[in-house]
């Protein structure tokens, strides 16, 4: 029995985690399993082992060309859930630069003071490698690649290659104004995942968010890409302005080529009031679970992912809640490398700097730092820390919420997040009430 060509092995202690490089499918099974299916003793393993094998493509002969699109969209929702690592995270965002193309109203909170007069610069190529040389060293699965704009590194190409010759899968998150005809001719040579940020199906709305004149330049990145074969996803960011225009959206990616779209949840930004402007109204947001069904349904087609969009206020989305007070990846096995080589558990948790990976490496920081032992001895404290959630009957869908969003918005980690209903409820109940 041999794993598909996709698939990378992980030893952790009395076990083993198989990452399908394709679809992002995680699973993790014991040392014991893992040598009967490596030296084919089939006839040893349970037929429900056997079905997820196959299930989520890890056997060889399962291959589809590295995923259909709404297998994949099954696969990556059911992949990570409830895992964890002791020994380096599975998969972290890395900021490669600060420089962009574009300023977008809801750039990364603290992006555009970085790119002020008296920042530090971007790593030099020499200093670039040696975090690679870190993510390699620590056996990561996955790294995305994002800034600014990660392309315009002119060493990006060389990360792509030494990252993908080590068996790490990579994706990277462009704007996609810049784009030049012969780094479509690289991508095809490489394994490289590509996800282009578009927010409207025109001009007039995307400008709001992106700014003037990138709606263009962005579509036509994408249909270059589907032109010369290139499987292209795509990132819509939900806000107010395009919330009534997503299924317009969608289409237009879809006829346009992409076989995946991400909805993410606007993250918060700049300071409240900005936020608060450009989030989603109480009202969409309580529109929202029936209008992700619908277009899932719809557009069966295509792969959906919808992040932390869906998880308030919707049951059918209800899963196992753990009780604790963070039941997120960060510091579980998702991490965040900054354009300086620091190291966090995720962009929205910036007070807890784990050090630099280039001094110390990824997992001496995963494992000892003060700042990881500080944030796990949080994540297992009780979810009724909050108040608000201990008798909320809506905890079961939304588990407490993002931190980093309580965080920012709240001024505290045991906060209160601002998408929660409660909290919106209670906040138009006050305003009227003034009224």
């Amino acid at each position: 029995m041999k794993l598909n060509k996709h698939v990378k092995a992980r030893k952790e202690g009395e076990s083993y985690y198989l990452h399908h490089a394709a679809n992002g499918g995680l699973l993790k099974i014991s040392t014991a399993l893992y040598e009967k299916m490596t030296a084919g003793q089939e006839e040893f393993l349970p037929d429900d082992f056997l079905a997820k094998l196959r299930g989520m493509e890890m056997l060889a002969g399962t291959e589809n060309g590295g995923g259909d699109p709404v297998s994949t969209g099954r696969i990556k929702r059911t992949g990570f859930l409830g895992l964890r690592s002791a020994k380096s995270p599975f998969h972290v965002f890395w900021e490669l630069t600060t420089k962009c193309t574009l300023t977008c109203l809801y750039c990364f909170p603290d992006m555009k003071s970085k790119r002020t007069e008296g920042r530090k610069p971007d790593l030099d190529a020499a200093s670039l490698g040696k975090v690679a040389d870190r993510i390699i060293e620590a056996e990561l699965f996955k790294v995305t690649l994002t800034g600014g704009e990660a392309m315009l590194r002119p060493d990006f190409w060389d990360i792509v290659k030494k990252l993908e010759d080590n068996g790490v899968m990579v994706s990277v998150i462009t704007n996609g104004v810049y784009m030049p005809d012969e780094f479509i001719e690289k991508i095809k040579k490489t394994s490289l995942l590509i996800a282009v940020s578009l927010d409207a199906p025109d001009e007039g709305c995307n400008r709001i968010t992106r700014g003037p004149d990138a709606f263009a330049k962005t579509l036509g990145t994408i249909q270059r890409l589907a032109a010369a074969g290139v499987r292209t996803s795509s990132i819509i960011t939900v806000t107010r302005h395009n919330f009534t225009l997503l299924e317009d959206t969608v289409k237009l990616l879809r006829d346009n080529g992409v076989f995946y779209i991400t909805l993410q949840d606007l993250k918060p930004f700049g300071n409240k009031e900005v936020y608060d402007n450009t989030r989603l109204t109480a009202a969409q947001e309580a529109e929202l679970p029936a209008k992700l069904n619908y277009l899932e349904k719809k557009y069966s087609d295509i792969g959906f992912m919808f992040t932390e969009l869906a998880i308030f206020g919707d049951p059918s989305k209800e899963r196992p809640c753990s009780g604790k007070l963070m039941d997120c990846p960060a510091g579980d096995h998702f991490g965040y490398i900054d354009y300086l080589g620091n190291f966090f558990p995720c962009n929205m948790l910036r007070s807890f700097n784990m050090g630099n990976v280039i001094e110390t490496g990824i997992p001496a920081l995963w494992q000892n730092s003060d700042a990881i032992r500080e944030l796990r001895r949080v994540k297992a404290l009780p979810l009724s820390t909050v108040e608000k959630c201990a008798s909320c009957s809506r905890k079961g869908s939304c588990h407490g919420g993002c931190r980093g969003d309580a965080l920012f918005y709240d001024g505290k980690l045991d906060g209160v997040p601002s998408r929660c209903p409660e909290r919106r409820t209670q906040a138009a109940a006050q305003t009227a009430g003034a009224l």
